[in-house]
Parts: C-alpha cells; sequence; structure tokens
C-alpha cells in the first residue's frame, strides 16, 4: 500500500497554514489507502460516525486500524484536532502501524450493532478524573504541638469523616414512600382537624319544631 510516496505528492500542494497542509497530508494518504484496498477509484474517505459506519465501513466491509487511542475519531476540520494529533497520525500512518484492513463478519455484526464499534480511535471517551476530595485528615483529631495530648485529652472523639470522599451519580436513589402505606397517624381521623369530633353535634331542626 503506497505511503512514504503519496505523502510526498501530497507536500507539493499549496496550503495557507502549516496545520492546513499536514491536514491536507493526511487527508489523501488515508483516502489513497481505501481506494488501494477496495479497488474502487471513487472511494472516499468520510470523517463522522455515522458516514464512516455507512459509506466506508459496511460499504467496503473495510475498517482502519492503527489509529492512535488518545486521539478522538472526529472530522480533521475540528476544533480539537490540534496539530500534535495531526502529525501523530501521520506518523502512524508513515510507519504501517495505521493502516487498511479487511473487516471480519464478528466485526460488522458488531458494528451494526453500534456504529461505534466500526469507528477508528476510542469507542468512548476517557472519563474524567475526581475532583480533589479536600484533606485526607477531614473530620480526624490534628495533633497541637504546642498542647500535650497525654495531660489534655480532646473533648470529642473524631474518626474521621462521616460521608465518602466520592458519590457515584449512577447509584440507585431510594425508593419515594407511599403515601397509602402510612396508615393513620397518631389514632387521628384523616381530614378532621385537632379536636374536632367526627360527627356534628348539632340536632337537624324542622320548620315542624
Amino acid at each position: 500500500m503506497p505511503r512514504s510516496g503519496r505523502l510526498r505528492d501530497a507536500l507539493g500542494v499549496h496550503y495557507a497554514t502549516r496545520i492546513g497542509r499536514e491536514r491536507g497530508m493526511l487527508r489523501t494518504v488515508i483516502t489513497d489507502g481505501l481506494v488501494a484496498i477496495t479497488s474502487d477509484p471513487r472511494a472516499t474517505m468520510h470523517w463522522t460516525r455515522w458516514t464512516f459506519f455507512r459509506f466506508v465501513f459496511l460499504a467496503y466491509g473495510v475498517k482502519l486500524v492503527g489509529w492512535p487511542q488518545e486521539i478522538p475519531f472526529v472530522n480533521l476540520s475540528h476544533k480539537s484536532m490540534t496539530s500534535t494529533n495531526i502529525r501523530a497520525l501521520l506518523d502512524a500512518w508513515a510507519s504501517g502501524q495505521m493502516r487498511w484492513v479487511e473487516a471480519t463478519p464478528r466485526e460488522l455484526l458488531a458494528a451494526d450493532h453500534d456504529s461505534r464499534n466500526a469507528c477508528p480511535g476510542p469507542r468512548f471517551r476517557v472519563q474524567a478524573p475526581h475532583p480533589p476530595g479536600g484533606r485526607n485528615d477531614i473530620g480526624k483529631r490534628r495533633e497541637r504541638p504546642t498542647i500535650d495530648s497525654a495531660k489534655f485529652p480532646p473533648r470529642y472523639v473524631r474518626d474521621g469523616p462521616k460521608s465518602r470522599r466520592y458519590i457515584d451519580s449512577d447509584e440507585e436513589k431510594d425508593d419515594i414512600e407511599d403515601a397509602d402505606d402510612w396508615g393513620a397517624v397518631s389514632g387521628q381521623r384523616v381530614g378532621l382537624a385537632r379536636g374536632e369530633p367526627a360527627e356534628d353535634p348539632i340536632e337537624s331542626f324542622s320548620d315542624d319544631d
């Protein structure tokens, strides 16, 4: 599969910026590689998850392997695609680490179930690290260098924090209580104010009385 030769050919194209030139080089070599493995001169590389899945992975049954895991698969013009990322992708292609290969039937089935399985690079974003959880001695008694703890013991016992440092947002929440299960409250009838009798003691009078 042509690599270094196509890189030299791409260098002959004039671009306004260096990153534009490198971006154009990367598009050229990857598209030429796709044409070579599919034997289709009209084959075109696509740079979004859905279009890559539909018009490259399923259409030709090929996949792009060796894409660096730390670089997300996005359009090369996206703001997250830095010049460092572009150069890393060019190096991966020139070294043969990144290349086109035929997809297996199992891979095709997995991609049909979830299009993310077809795309190069990481399937999911790297989870952000936990924020700082504060001091490690929160809720614990700290030694005071100016006071003899043997003569003056602490007034309250402090053996650590009362809650966990981190709480998983995916944990189940407690079930909401059902009002029907509460039953009677302190023997008082529902709907009656405190001290109000259950029946009206006023007798009914008629005009005949």
